[in-house]
C-alpha cells in the first residue's frame, strides 16, 4: 500500500517541489517492500527517477528509470513504457546526447499515438521541440511546439499548455520576436502561478530577464534573476541545461551591464521579494 500510494505521489512532489522529501519516502518504500508486484514498483521507479532528475543527479536518474522501464515492459504496460521512455529522453538532452534523445522520444511518441494519448502526445512533440532548440533549430522548435500547444488546448492541459507557452517564448526571443516573447511568458506565468508550480515559475522569471536584458531593462533583469535564484534555492531544483545556459549568458550579459554593485543591489531586492509582490510586478 505504501508503495502504491509513493507512486501516485510523485507529480505531487514534483510540482511542489518536494523533491528531496518525495526522494526519501520513495527510496524507503522501495527498500522495505522488495516483494510488491511489477506496476505498483515500476510506477514508484518512474517517480523516483524523475525526482531524481529534478535534483540533477542524472546518472542515478538514469539507472532508476532503467529498471522501471523493464518493470513495465514485462508487464506489457504501454502507457507507462512510454512515459519512461520520455524521461530518458530528457536525460540524453541532459547530457547533449540528441540523437538518441530523438530516438527515445520517437519510440514514446509512436506508442501515445497508437493509444490515441494525445496529452502524451502533447508531452513529447513539446520534448522534441526541446531537441531542436539545443541544436539552434528555432523554426523546427517553433513548428512541434505549436503542434503541442494545439494538442494542450484540445485536451485541457493546463500545465502542459503553461510549459509549451514558457518554450514558444524562448524561441520567439531568438528569433527576434521580443513582443511575442514577453506576451507568451507572461501567459506561462500566471498559468503556472495559477498551478502554484514555483519551480515551472522559476523558468518564467529566466525568461522575462532574458527579454527586459534584451529590452535595456537591466536592473529589472538583475531583480527577475533574483526572484528565478530565490524559487530555485527554495525548491533545490537544477534547471535543464539549455535553460540554465540562457540564464547563465542574461546573468552575465545584466552584470556586464550594471558592474557588480548595482547588479547585487538589484538582485538582492529580487531574490528577498515575495511571490505574490514579484507576479503582481509583472501583471502590471
Amino acid at each position: 500500500m505504501a508503495l502504491q500510494l509513493a507512486g501516485a505521489l510523485g507529480r505531487f512532489w514534483e510540482i511542489h517541489g518536494y523533491i528531496n522529501e518525495g526522494c526519501t519516502y520513495l527510496q524507503a518504500a522501495l527498500a522495505s517492500q522488495q516483494e510488491v508486484p511489477a506496476l505498483p514498483r515500476a510506477r514508484a521507479l518512474s517517480a523516483l527517477g524523475t525526482l531524481v532528475l529534478l535534483k540533477g543527479d542524472v546518472a542515478q536518474a538514469r539507472l532508476v528509470l532503467e529498471e522501471g522501464l523493464r518493470l513495465r515492459q514485462k508487464a506489457g504496460d504501454e502507457p507507462g513504457v512510454a512515459e519512461i521512455l520520455n524521461r530518458l529522453g530528457h536525460i540524453a538532452i541532459q547530457k547533449a546526447e540528441y540523437a538518441e534523445a530523438e530516438k527515445l522520444y520517437a519510440k514514446s511518441l509512436t506508442i501515445h499515438r497508437h493509444l490515441s494519448d494525445k496529452e502524451g502526445m502533447a508531452t513529447v512533440l513539446n520534448n522534441l521541440g526541446e531537441v531542436a532548440r539545443c541544436q539552434h533549430d528555432y523554426d523546427g522548435a517553433k513548428s512541434l511546439y505549436e503542434q503541442s500547444q494545439t494538442l494542450c488546448r484540445e485536451t485541457g492541459d493546463m500545465r502542459g499548455r503553461a510549459i509549451v507557452l514558457g518554450n514558444l517564448s524562448a524561441v520567439s526571443r531568438r528569433l527576434g520576436d521580443t513582443v511575442a516573447a514577453k506576451t507568451l511568458m507572461e501567459e506561462s506565468l500566471m498559468l503556472k502561478y495559477e498551478l502554484r508550480d514555483e519551480i515551472g515559475l522559476s523558468y518564467c522569471f529566466a525568461g522575462l530577464a532574458g527579454v527586459a536584458c534584451d529590452a535595456g531593462q537591466a536592473e529589472y533583469a538583475a531583480q527577475l534573476l533574483g526572484i528565478m535564484d530565490a524559487l530555485l534555492e527554495r525548491m533545490r531544483h537544477q534547471m535543464d541545461t539549455v535553460d540554465r545556459i540562457d540564464a547563465d549568458g542574461v546573468r552575465e550579459s545584466v552584470l556586464s551591464q550594471l558592474g557588480p554593485a548595482k547588479f547585487d543591489a538589484a538582485w538582492r531586492t529580487g531574490h528577498s521579494m515575495s511571490l505574490e509582490t514579484a507576479v503582481n510586478q509583472v501583471s502590471q
